[in-house]
């Protein structure tokens, strides 16, 4: 019929059934009900068991899992004879460990108050510790202990002949009775070993003539050691105390510390640690800085850690792109004369040379000359060149031809390092505030943990404090630069040798080679010339 010449036959079947509206639908297969019908020729038992194997099939029992604890006791006695009067005093005490089904333990160290044998104190540790399961509502408990006599004795393997010993053990069969599951074990001392020290601490605790002790026993918080390497070497025990759980009344305590300068620092993590130095040692966060600045500008953010001058240290000797960037002095003939500005961000527009002497041949005793503005006339700008060119040393590749790529990155460590001059960041003295450095994004640090509270009405208002408070941030950076100036130009006047001629004199000259590694001459060749005389001192 969808062949699309029909001839015969087929072409009259379909010329008569043109003017029926005829759909052709094949048979699927019924699935569904061959398994009905499976199901219905094979029923299942009435005694059959429940099988999950079908996943929606409803779950009509749940089987729950006993919640086990387990317990360690253990007792400990000393007989000792007293000098006056010569009687035997008997100290002893018990130990008790309960471990929770979540891995909690509860540790119990009690002090019997009369004489008792070795055995009877084991007995007495076993009750005790069975009197406190059946008031915490124990249902499965199994018992460890490393007295054989007393689990034998208790289990029935052993006969129990002293009339001592004989109700202890009926008063463990009582209170045994009262626990639906329990499993007596027998363990070796070793495993048993911190029960046997509470009874032992128990043991010399425990006064004969009836007087109170008072113990107090200091819980001290300390943070995770940075040396896990050397501990687990020397095989040391080490306990970490300090747990942060979320939602705890404890965190602000735990993660911040205050320094001696009153500052609260973010306590990091060992990894928290490393990844802060990477951010700080790859420049992100400033210059790039050896090992004591290094330690100094992590401070300065806001984070601390206990090892972080080893750290920091470690960090630079790793470092397999050090390049060495000695400068080399030479003693000067003068002075320093610093010169201040009178307000920051204000450059020299005229400088007055006063008169010359002698005038020029034309009688000329004054210059009057008009440049062009270019930056080899602005010393300052000179200045912030050798700085840039420091920077880019350490910051280009190999070839040094990707210098361009890396400006704006030595540019934004320029500007976000903390300078000793100002006591101060360029950022913070055109902005009026400190800058947010992406390494306080991953890692919050206490100023942007107070920020994150505050509303954009206080974040506003915070911001035109900040403004107001900018020209006294600036005059007190001033005010440090004159004083490190100051101390500067007093620490170089002290190489300065000063030196006086006169018309008439005889000097030696110091011979200057044009390339200063090489000697002008041989070896043995004097270094000086002369000698001369002056003829003019200006």
């Amino acid at each position: 019929m969808t062949r699309p010449l029909l001839t015969g036959r087929l072409a009259k079947w379909a010329l008569i059934l043109m003017e029926f509206d005829i759909t052709y639908t094949p048979q699927k297969a019924i699935k569904g009900q061959a398994l009905a019908d499976f199901l219905a020729a094979h029923p299942l038992p009435d005694e059959s068991p429940l099988r999950c194997d079908l996943p929606d099939e409803e779950t009509l029992a749940i089987e729950e899992r006993k919640q086990c604890w387990q317990m360690y006791f253990d007792g400990a006695s000393l007989i000792q004879l007293a000098i006056r009067p010569k009687i035997p005093q008997v100290r002893a005490g018990i130990g008790l460990i309960f471990i929770s089904p979540d891995g909690g333990i509860l540790r119990y160290s009690l002090s019997l108050s009369r004489p008792c044998t070795k055995n009877e104190a084991e007995y007495e540790a076993l009750i005790a510790g069975l009197e406190l399961a059946v008031s915490m509502g124990v249902q499965s408990l199994h018992i460890y202990g490393d007295s054989q006599l007393i689990i034998n004795q208790v289990e029935g393997s052993f006969k129990t002949h002293k009339q001592e010993l004989l109700q202890y053990n009926q008063r463990v069969i009582e209170l045994l009775k009262q626990i639906p599951d329990v499993k007596l074990e027998r363990v070796s001392k070793s495993i048993n070993g911190k029960a046997d020290s509470l009874a032992k601490l128990a043991k010399e605790l425990a006064d004969p003539d009836q007087e109170e002790i008072q113990v107090t026993i200091p819980n001290r918080r300390v943070l995770s050691s940075c040396f896990d390497e050397e501990l687990e070497n020397k095989k040391l025990r080490k306990e970490e105390i300090l747990t942060v759980v979320e939602d705890d009344w404890r965190e602000p305590f735990i993660k911040y510390l205050k320094s001696y300068d009153q500052l609260l620092l973010r306590c990091l993590s060992k990894e928290e640690s490393e990844e802060v130095m990477h951010e700080v040692h790859s420049g992100v966060c400033g210059a790039h800085q050896s090992g004591p600045k290094m330690r100094l500008k992590i401070k300065h953010i806001g984070y601390y850690w206990p090892s972080m001058i080893n750290d920091a240290y470690k960090m630079q000797d790793s470092a397999n792109y050090a390049k060495p960037m000695g400068i080399s002095f030479i003693n000067t003939p003068i002075l320093l004369h610093p010169t201040i500005s009178s307000w920051p961000f204000e450059m020299w527009g005229t400088d007055v040379i006063g008169p010359i002497e002698p005038p020029s041949s034309r009688g000329h005793r004054f210059i009057l000359a008009a440049t062009d503005y270019f930056s080899r006339a602005n010393g300052l700008a000179e200045a912030f060149n050798k700085t840039l060119s420091k920077l880019l040393k350490k910051a280009v590749s190999k070839s040094q031809r990707d210098w361009h790529e890396r400006l704006p990155e030595v540019l934004w460590a320029y500007r976000t390092t903390y300078r000793t001059p100002t006591q101060s960041t360029p950022y913070s003295l055109v902005f009026g505030t400190e800058v947010v450095l992406p390494l306080e994004a991953q890692i919050p640090s206490l100023r942007i943990a107070l920020q994150n509270e505050l509303t954009n009405e206080d974040r506003v208002r915070l911001r035109l404090d900040e403004l107001d408070a900018l020209d006294e941030r600036r005059l007190e950076a001033q005010q440090n630069l004159k004083a490190y100036k100051a101390r500067m130009a007093r620490a170089y006047n002290k190489m300065a040798r000063i030196r006086t001629f006169e018309k008439g004199e005889m000097v030696w000259v110091l011979r200057r080679p044009i390339i200063t590694n090489k000697h002008a001459g041989g070896k043995f060749k004097s270094n000086w010339e002369g000698p001369y005389i002056i003829e003019v001192v200006y």
